[in-house]
């Protein structure tokens, strides 16, 4: 798989596909379908799901990618919070995620 990457602001993203049983893609002792490494700027997803949760999963991830470019990670999320993050981010957040999940589901 060639890297797919996308900017959220200045900071730049690296999706990766992998192994479901591949550490990274570990929190607590379990494996999750997707994560977001903020620190590494990736978004690993899991190989071993079906392309309608991998669509889910990535849209998940990079709104987790958003909200942490935004400096938004430790705020207290009330509904107007969510109300504004949304009205300033969907835009831009459904433009990435159309081009990344296109790249994912082509390879």
């Amino acid at each position: 798989m060639k890297p797919i990457k996308f900017k959220a602001r200045d900071f730049e993203f690296e999706v990766i596909k992998t192994y479901w049983n591949d550490e990274n893609l570990m929190i607590d002792d379990s494996f999750r379908a997707g994560i977001t490494r903020l620190r590494e700027g990736k978004i690993y997803l899991s190989n071993d799901t079906s392309p309608e949760v991998l669509k889910r999963v990535l849209l998940h991830e990079i709104t987790h990618a958003f909200i942490f470019v935004n400096g938004m990670k430790q705020v207290n999320f009330t509904e107007e919070v969510v109300a504004d993050f949304i009205e300033s981010n969907y835009f831009e957040i459904q433009k990435v995620y159309e081009k990344v999940s296109k790249e994912l589901l082509d390879e």
